[in-house]
């Protein structure tokens, strides 16, 4: 069966998105990583809750888009239209950290700006490709076959 070489390459996209998934996640329910520190959220900041709940569906999205991404390799079906809803909500997700600058990078120095814009502008990116390539006709046959 002759097995389109972009769909593997969508799932190391995939797993790619997921694990910068998991950094915004970590970093907004304040978990270390990396030595830069944790986001000090304070519960009467305007901020709390949409970092809160923005983190916390990141972390649950990004763990199942692990897996998705597992299932892109073995072209299952189910992996596919997973693979775009997921990479809908991480998209969002992916805007909502930049414009956040970093939930809270900045701090660390200018520098970290740049890193927090960087990774949910990439990640945005990154998840837009999947969105595009997986809606293509074609490879929806791939995955029919």
């Amino acid at each position: 069966m002759n097995r389109p070489v972009g769909v593997y390459i969508a799932a190391v996209l995939m797993l790619i998105s997921s694990l910068i998934g998991l950094f915004i996640a970590f970093r907004g329910l304040g978990i270390p990583l990396f030595n830069l520190g944790s986001m000090k959220l304070n519960p009467g900041t305007p901020v709390f809750f949409p970092v809160l709940i923005t983190s916390a569906t990141m972390l649950v999205l990004s763990s199942i888009g692990i897996f998705v991404s597992i299932g892109l390799l073995f072209f299952k079906g189910w992996a596919r239209s997973g693979a775009v809803t997921i990479a809908v909500f991480l998209l969002l997700g992916d805007l909502f950290f930049s414009s956040a600058g970093g939930f809270g990078l900045g701090r660390l120095g200018p520098d970290f700006v740049m890193l927090g814009a960087g990774l949910g502008l990439g990640g945005a990116l990154i998840n837009l490709i999947i969105i595009i390539y997986l809606s293509l006709g074609s490879t929806k046959e791939a995955f029919e076959t």
